[in-house]
């Protein structure tokens, strides 16, 4: 069960963080306002698939 969720946007070399309210947030900044050293990051990967029509 997760306690908290926000999204990570990668623009760049650089992560932003967008919670539930603005401003967004570097990841960094962002462990700081949570009171956090650590999180976890799960990253998702789209992979495109090509489909034959006909």
């Amino acid at each position: 069960m997760f306690g908290h969720v926000a999204v990570g946007v990668k623009i760049g070399e650089k992560l932003y963080i967008l919670d539930q309210r603005l401003p967004s947030f570097n990841l960094d900044t962002w462990l700081m306002k949570w009171n956090k050293k650590k999180t976890t990051v799960h990253k998702l990967k789209k992979v495109l698939m090509q489909t034959r029509l006909g």
